[in-house]
């Protein structure tokens, strides 16, 4: 962990390093943070977290057991299960039979009750949904509340432009990837024969089986080999270049060795305009605390519809900061499917729906939707400075 990693504010000592990071004021000055008076951290890393640093004060957590402290996490938590490793680098995607498991741990959650431990308690913001349903009785020392600080900073992205400029449709999905994972190169794979723009760095295999995998026999899986052949063969490209990689083990990290660029927000853009609906591969998937991410607002943003290939109740979080979703068009029954590989098949069946209609058709429904659309660009453009808390069913 870097030193730029954990940041803080109204910490009550004068002999600790002063934390004065960019990392720290950008977030304050573009988020409700800049209203917080009680000592917060904010972690911007996964994994442990290092607090060795407060040993520099004998008095300090004598003073912040006086006090009300609230750590912030970028990330969504890294799960594990006690006495294994992560199975996917950095963190773990299991079966939905394993949600209860008492052996489910979190790594940020680990090193914080520790915290929580010494100065009485913590309360955590964090941006898993329902994240205390699952392992909230096995650290004590934290009160958790869903308050994510990434989306607020990552709504920061919203533009203006000509709304009565109504692209036309030429292109049934939309779907963007950035690293390697599972779920991402088997949604690509049901896509590849389909009409949209895409972007997929990847030549792989689709030997799926890792440790504690969450796939089952039930996926059409001759159909998603014939297709990763498509995917082995042609380019897929949206805003930038594509480097090819080749994946040799699906529970490593691989994403470009080029960097990213900036993206030029007209050009990004423009690879939205002429495909009706978004399907949004999220970071995460097999879990079971809902999560989205950037990739979500971009669809926001940009006035599309959206489809969230996410861990379950994704949906039912997001509509609990007001925005709206698509019922009327199409069945949503996917977000409440827990089995993973379940929620996969009827998001397949969802695709097939839309796929199923005419470009007229398409085009006549976004035009129908456009309020929706616009109501929730509404709600993003006032998201940085919502300092809501989302309560989910056993909060």
């Amino acid at each position: 962990m870097s030193t730029q990693d954990l940041c803080y504010a109204n910490l009550p000592s004068k002999s600790l390093p002063c934390n004065k990071t960019n990392s720290i004021k950008t977030i304050k000055n573009l988020t409700f943070l800049k209203n917080i008076q009680n000592t917060y951290f904010v972690y911007l890393d996964i994994g442990n977290i290092d607090f060795a640093f407060l040993n520099q004060d004998p008095k300090i957590y004598k003073k912040l057991a006086k006090r009300h402290v609230e750590i912030f996490l970028y990330e969504p938590a890294s799960y594990y299960f006690k006495g294994k490793e992560f199975n996917l680098d950095y963190y773990s995607e299991f079966h939905s039979k394993l949600n209860y498991s008492q052996n489910l741990r979190s790594a940020e959650l680990d090193s914080i009750n520790q915290l929580g431990k010494k100065i009485g308690s913590i309360t955590l913001n964090h941006c898993d949904y329902k994240l205390s349903e699952f392992l909230g009785q096995r650290y004590p020392f934290i009160k958790m509340q869903c308050r994510d600080i990434f989306i607020r900073l990552s709504a920061k992205s919203y533009i203006t432009y000509d709304l009565n400029e109504v692209k036309t449709i030429t292109k049934k999905f939309w779907c963007g990837n950035g690293r390697y994972t599972i779920h991402r190169h088997i949604i690509m794979c049901y896509l590849a024969d389909k009409s949209g723009n895409y972007s997929w760095w990847y030549n792989s295999d689709t030997d799926w089986n890792i440790e504690n995998n969450w796939l089952e026999n039930n996926l059409d899986f001759h159909h998603l080999n014939e297709n990763n052949k498509i995917l082995n063969s042609k380019t897929f490209q949206l805003d930038f270049p594509a480097t090819v990689i080749k994946v040799n083990k699906k529970n490593r990290t691989y994403i470009s060795n080029l960097p990213f660029p900036a993206p030029n927000v007209k050009k990004y853009k423009e690879t939205f305009d002429p495909c009706f609906v978004c399907i949004i591969n999220e970071t995460r998937f097999a879990q079971p605390t809902g999560n989205f991410s950037e990739k979500t607002l971009d669809a926001i943003n940009f006035r599309k519809p959206f489809i969230l290939v996410a861990p379950p109740n994704t949906l039912e979080y997001l509509k609990k900061f007001g925005f709206k979703t698509f019922s009327k068009y199409w069945s949503e029954k996917y977000d409440q499917i827990e089995n993973h590989t379940d929620r996969l098949i009827e998001i397949f069946t969802l695709i097939d729906f839309i796929n199923s209609k005419t470009l007229e058709e398409l085009n006549d429904m976004y035009l129908d939707m456009l309020d929706i659309l616009d109501y929730n660009r509404e709600i993003l453009k006032d998201l940085p400075r919502n300092p809501q808390v989302i309560t989910d069913r056993n909060n």
